[in-house]
């Protein structure tokens, strides 16, 4: 957290994703649909964040600073706190976080939102709420995560709730079976959607980073469509050296652990072609 100093009160503002909590997650979100630009969005944050709303002072000249216009932010059950517009738009900018600046064709640079959120969120009655960086993940789950996965991006929208409810399932072991009828109990809670799949891709994206080799093309089975169930079975045969009673092993082995399997052998493999 950062901690800001305003009117003499300290004002803490997450300073990364995993900071955020699970209600103001849902309230990024609500902004995002919205329309609301970037700079909008960073400063509603900070308001979200620190509980208020923000009022004009009616007579600016009984401020502190007269020379600044100053605001108040009003907070339920706390002291309102007097700001001025360049002391909101510092704070605003602890959440820069939440973007990046990507260049198009055109070379035209826009912000885009850098979703880097692997703590799992949301608990859900019914279902099991899955580990944060997608470390109770077994190999199986990411198996169908990528199926599914290919699908969403092939354009089938409809199949993100299924994807998800591989993640948060009903106690018990995963089955392939339930993902249709997880799926369904998820599909109640709608408006938290998007953040889930904040999480998918925060993980996703963290697992590149731990596993490059694994995640650099052709070895994870990504971006194949029509391929991502098929190649995952192939490594699953590969590891298991041709031996149909090691694969459900393999398929219900923890995801960190193939994945570090993998990651070796392709080490391994490019250390012998350098020789």
């Amino acid at each position: 957290m950062i901690t800001f100093n305003i009117d003499l009160i300290d004002l803490e503002i997450p300073e990364n994703w995993n900071e955020l909590s699970d209600s103001v997650l849902l309230s990024l979100s609500g902004f995002i649909r919205s329309g609301l630009s970037a700079q909008e969005i960073k400063t509603k944050m900070v308001l979200t964040c620190i509980g208020g709303r923000v009022i004009p002072i009616k007579h600016p000249h009984q401020a502190n600073h007269p020379h600044e216009k100053k605001y108040i932010i009003e907070r339920r059950r706390q002291r309102n706190i007097r700001i001025t517009p360049s002391q909101l738009a510092r704070m605003a900018e602890a959440f820069d976080f939440l973007y990046t600046v990507d260049e198009n064709e055109n070379k035209n640079p826009t912000l885009m939102l850098d979703v880097h959120l692997t703590r799992a969120p949301f608990v859900f009655p019914r279902l099991e709420t899955p580990s944060d960086n997608f470390l109770s993940l077994t190999y199986e789950q990411f198996m169908y995560l990528q199926a599914y996965q290919e699908r969403v991006i092939a354009g089938d929208e409809e199949k993100v709730t299924d994807m998800l409810a591989i993640l948060y399932h009903r106690p018990g072991e995963f089955t392939p079976e339930k993902i249709s009828s997880d799926s369904c109990i998820l599909s109640q809670y709608k408006d938290y959607i998007p953040v889930l799949n904040w999480y998918y891709i925060g993980c996703f994206r963290w697992l590149a980073i731990k596993f490059p080799r694994v995640f650099s093309g052709g070895h994870s089975g990504r971006g194949r469509i029509g391929n991502a169930y098929e190649e995952q079975m192939r490594i699953v045969d590969a590891l298991s050296d041709g031996d149909v009673t090691k694969k459900p092993t393999i398929r219900a082995s923890m995801l960190m652990d193939v994945l570090s399997t993998m990651e070796e052998n392709i080490r391994r493999s490019e250390n012998m072609k350098n020789k």
